[in-house]
């Protein structure tokens, strides 16, 4: 790794839209994996699912063997968090207590389920994608028909902010270096908490690191797997990162975080899932991430808070640490229904991030008077990891 100098505090506060066009998978209770258009219409006729943000829906759909929702691009990381409950729920209302939602990355599909699929389940439809480190188109050379895997991304679309300019972020000279940016801030975070298997495989075919298209919003980064979307704490902390990620960009101060680190080295951690290598990443940029999150809203803020929950003062950075020290599920849980908390009645759901808690205040209902987290906390250093 190369001398690191720290990230100065932000100024602005910019806040860009965030979409996204997650994939799953629909599996028998014994985890065998069904074709999605049993139960969702083809994307010609999607299906229509309530949202938050003024009227808008966001839509549910077969996209080969697995399911696709898109929700509507918000400014507020909250309301995102409730539109995907108001998805989930929306799914599990339909496929019944028989089935359940799978966000694993790669899946094996039976020669028979492909077989009884919707013809449109039987081919790899997506338009083609391109790779920032080389600028090249990414190619699939596989033939659907006798593929025995499926995979599942979860893609975030990424718009200008409320500052009035034109977005930055697609002008054609800035573009791969967004997404370079986006891999280090965000891809690398995620290989640290997704030690799941199947991302790995995944990444043999689709997802590899400086994936992404250009739209007409902005850009679409298209690295990332659904596990960002397996509770509304990490949820919440993606998003909040693509923020950051935002406002580098806008104070053109992306030098602190690709200056330290090895281009080669962040490719290699994303395309291989390797945890050894995210970790020498992370540690590189985490003083700048710290200093960087100087709103109380930032993810890897020190003094984290939120005066109307009366948390006090949270160090979301340490949280983040006892994350990956600890495993994701060991910290939130191995049931999707539970951590999003689908349970909850529709007519007692409480929008705005109340019942699906984001990053500060759902971890802080975790954590909080554990006393394990509690030492953990009295340890933590800013320009390393205690695992």
């Amino acid at each position: 790794m190369k001398k690191k100098e720290i990230c100065p505090v932000l100024s602005t506060n910019p806040w860009p839209t965030v979409g996204a066009d997650p994939e799953f998978f629909i599996v028998t209770k014994k985890g065998t994996v069904i074709n999605s258009d049993r139960f969702f219409p083809p994307e010609t006729d999607k299906l229509k699912v309530k949202a938050t943000n003024f009227g808008e829906k966001s839509w549910l759909f077969f996209d080969g063997i697995q399911a696709e929702f898109n929700i509507t691009a918000q400014r507020c990381r909250e309301w995102i968090l409730d539109d995907i409950w108001y998805i989930f729920k929306k799914v599990y209302d339909i496929i019944g207590p028989a089935y359940d939602i799978s966000l694993q990355a790669a899946v094996k599909v039976r020669k028979d389920i492909l077989k009884k699929a919707d013809p449109r389940a039987r081919i790899f439809g997506c338009d083609p994608d391109y790779n920032a480190y080389t600028g090249e188109k990414n190619e699939i050379f596989v033939d659907p028909e006798t593929h025995p895997l499926r995979y599942a991304g979860a893609h975030i679309h990424i718009g200008g902010a409320e500052h009035g300019k034109k977005p930055f972020i697609v002008q054609p000279s800035q573009i791969r270096e967004s997404i370079k940016l986006l891999d280090i801030l965000v891809g690398v975070p995620l290989v640290l908490l997704d030690r799941e298997a199947s991302s790995a495989i995944r990444r043999q075919m689709y997802g590899r690191a400086g994936c992404y298209r250009k739209t007409k919003w902005g850009i679409e980064y298209r690295t990332p797997s659904p596990f960002w979307l397996m509770a509304p704490e990490i949820t919440s902390l993606v998003a909040g990162l693509v923020r950051l990620f935002y406002r580098i960009r806008l104070e053109n101060v992306e030098k602190y975080f690709t200056d330290p680190v090895d281009e080669d080295l962040v490719r290699h951690a994303i395309d291989y899932n390797d945890f050894d290598a995210a970790m020498e990443v992370y540690k590189a940029i985490k003083p700048s991430l710290i200093n960087a999150s100087y709103r109380d809203s930032d993810p890897f803020s020190l003094t984290g808070t939120d005066d109307y929950y009366q948390m006090g003062y949270i160090n979301g950075a340490v949280m983040f640490d006892w994350l990956v020290a600890n495993g994701a599920e060991t910290v939130l849980g191995k049931s999707l229904k539970q951590r999003w908390k689908l349970d909850v009645p529709y007519n007692q759901f409480d929008n705005h991030g109340d019942t699906a808690h984001g990053w500060y205040e759902g971890m802080w209902n975790r954590l909080k008077k554990k006393k394990k987290f509690e030492q953990y906390s009295k340890h933590f250093k800013t320009d390393t990891v205690n695992l």
